[in-house]
């Protein structure tokens, strides 16, 4: 037996299934999406809960399909489709005996070839068929998972809710929560017809692996990094960061070519109440309001009203202090004085004698 699927419009997909002797094909549509229940479906033939039977229902007509235990090895496969509304007059459609394993099989090989090759996902996000772990249904988990519970926290189907299971979900606080959660995310993939339609519609069965305990978060990581490769979705946050940390990697590079005692030019970028904030090579470096004179400052405007130093001013300084880990840098013109108070009367004699006094602060200090 052969699953295919085909793309018809961006609403409209077809399931066609083929056996030797019979070719049928289901059509389905972003009206009544059947791919969780199909997903939900094979499941439960996979766990062994059965019978098991799913329903398409889509704009008048409806099909059915079922699996029923047969032998140790073998399930009845089997399509019905309805004559009428009523759903007790139907005939069968399709009618096979097959090893489970190659049931699901099929629909998985059909369903992921898709994916992978034909796929369009439409404008609106009721069908995202890449957003389904399918691969799960290959492996056999440690526990039988309750995926009538899945049903029922779908929300049942169309025209099939599980009351059994809906009741329990209800009346669990932290099963209602995930539940309510789940709508919610529902409701935004279907409202929203962009990237943030795309990932809602992936995280909306999140909380239903959360409350089943069938968390698979490396699919769900492995499926992330394909929406941000394909829809180039980039969380600005995280954009903001990696450019801090460059700058913050760059700095200290810059940093790592400085030495302490060596005189440096710089320009004014910013007065703080501690200090100035002054641009050499790239770096902000710290002229701390201690280290400006010999003779104490005891507010940084006392600096601006005499105009010793102005925003964007030149400014030659030793480099007292070098921190790489941090990306910090402190300062001085408090050692190119030769007498304190030296940058009050003539900060320009100041900066013509700094090649002494900076050679004289290596020398002091065993620079």
């Amino acid at each position: 037996m052969n699953v295919t699927l085909i793309q018809k419009s961006s609403a409209t997909i077809l399931i066609r299934i083929e056996t030797d002797n019979i070719c049928l094909e289901i059509k389905t549509s972003c009206v009544f999406d059947p791919f969780e229940e199909l997903y939900i479906w094979l499941g439960m033939i996979r766990d062994c809960q059965l019978p098991a039977t799913m329903a398409i229902d889509e704009e008048g007509y409806g099909v059915t399909l079922n699996a029923r235990q047969q032998g140790d090895q073998e399930i009845d496969f089997t399509i019905e489709q309805w004559r009428y509304w009523d759903k007790k007059q139907a005939f069968v459609y399709l009618q096979k005996s097959m090893k489970a394993e190659d049931l699901i099989q099929c629909f998985y090989d059909g369903i992921t070839d898709f994916i992978k090759e034909r796929y369009v996902i439409p404008a609106s996000s009721f069908v995202v068929l890449s957003n389904i772990n399918w691969d799960s249904l290959l492996q056999k988990p440690d526990r039988v998972p309750n995926w009538k519970m899945r049903l029922a926290m779908y929300g049942g189907g169309k025209g099939q809710y599980l009351e059994a299971g809906i009741d329990t979900v209800e009346t669990t606080l932290e099963q209602k929560e995930l539940y309510n959660l789940r709508n919610f995310l529902y409701f935004v993939s279907t409202t929203s017809y962009d990237k943030v339609g795309i990932l809602a519609d992936l995280y909306k069965n999140l909380p239903v692996d959360i409350a089943l305990g069938e968390i698979d978060s490396d699919w769900y990581k492995k499926r992330k990094q394909q929406i941000d490769a394909e829809y180039q979705v980039y969380d600005t946050r995280i954009r903001k960061k990696e450019e801090r940390e460059r700058l913050f990697e760059l700095q200290k590079a810059r940093i790592r070519t400085l030495k302490l005692g060596q005189l440096v030019d710089g320009t004014v970028v910013a007065f703080k109440p501690y200090g100035l904030f002054i641009n050499i090579c790239g770096i902000h470096a710290l002229l701390h309001i201690s280290m400006i004179s010999q003779t104490p400052v005891e507010n940084i405007s006392q600096i601006c009203q005499k105009e010793i130093f102005q925003l964007r001013g030149w400014i030659r300084a030793i480099i007292t202090y070098l921190d790489i880990e941090k990306g910090r840098v402190g300062i001085s013109t408090k050692e190119l004085e030769s007498q304190p108070g030296d940058m009050f009367k003539d900060p320009i004699l100041v900066y013509q004698n700094a090649e002494a006094m900076a050679e004289k602060y290596r020398l002091n200090n065993n620079l």
